[in-house]
């Protein structure tokens, strides 16, 4: 692992942005622009960080278990906002929560976001899903490792990660294991003092770069129903997630109404 240090980073030449407490999550007020701008001109020189884009159900996972998950999102370098129903809700409070979607992100970010010839490591994704990537982007490197599924129960596993991400270091990596496997990689990453280079903790959002069918249309996002959208589309998978667990965000929303001053 020649490239961990112990030695402090130096400062960034993009500060950290300002933050947005909301549900006991402190969320960067930064917009979808602004977040692309700075993943977009990150200099290859600045220190290593990575970026959360928690939804309703990071949230709720947050708020359960604070000790063990709220350090992940506390200690990333950006943490933008995935939700629309997250947004209106802080709006309610009075909170304004620009709204920059990792699945919106990624999707720029193989469009117009490397240079030719610039290598992107991925963790996660099948072998197939690679290859439509690369097709779509002929003039990109693309570095790939896919962990076994729960790996991160496996010890070895994860230094298989952490030492793929560290000997195949690039601008950008892309962490694509699910939640909260990829925050709970970019922060121990980011604890043994990489030095360089950016995580991005995409979820399923490259798959919505290759099968463009599986994101909602646009009309329907701007309902806020992506959710309906996904679970009519993948009832077996994500019924019980939206209709049982994420309905916790409600008695959440209600009791930080009345904590408020």
């Amino acid at each position: 692992m020649s490239r961990i240090v112990s030695q402090p980073h130096a400062a960034s030449s993009h500060p950290t942005p300002q933050r947005r407490d909301f549900l006991n999550v402190k969320f960067s007020a930064v917009s979808a622009e602004e977040a692309f701008r700075l993943i977009k001109y990150r200099s290859p020189t600045d220190p290593f960080g990575y970026i959360v884009t928690p939804n309703v159900d990071h949230v709720v996972r947050i708020n359960r278990e604070p000790e063990v998950l709220g350090v992940l999102y506390r200690d990333a370098y950006l943490t933008l906002c995935d939700s629309r129903i997250l947004r209106f809700l802080a709006r309610l409070r009075g909170c304004d929560l620009p709204l920059a979607t990792g699945s919106g992100l990624v999707g720029r970010l193989f469009r117009e976001g490397f240079e030719d010839g610039e290598a992107l490591t991925i963790i996660g994704c099948e072998e197939e899903k690679i290859r439509k990537l690369q097709a779509l982007n002929p003039k990109l490197r693309i570095l790939h490792y896919n962990p076994p599924m729960g790996f991160y129960r496996d010890r070895r596993e994860v230094e298989k990660v952490l030492d793929f991400i560290v000997c195949h270091a690039t601008r950008i990596v892309i962490l694509a294991v699910g939640s909260p496997q990829q925050e709970m990689v970019a922060h121990e990453a980011a604890r043994r003092g990489l030095e360089r280079g950016l995580c991005l903790c995409a979820g399923a959002s490259v798959d919505f770069v290759v099968e463009p069918w599986r994101r909602a249309p646009v009309w329907v996002q701007a309902l806020s129903l992506e959710w309906l959208y996904r679970m009519i589309c993948e009832p077996k998978r994500l019924w019980r997630r939206y209709l049982v667990e994420d309905m916790a965000i409600f008695p959440i929303f209600l009791r930080s109404l009345l904590r408020k001053p």
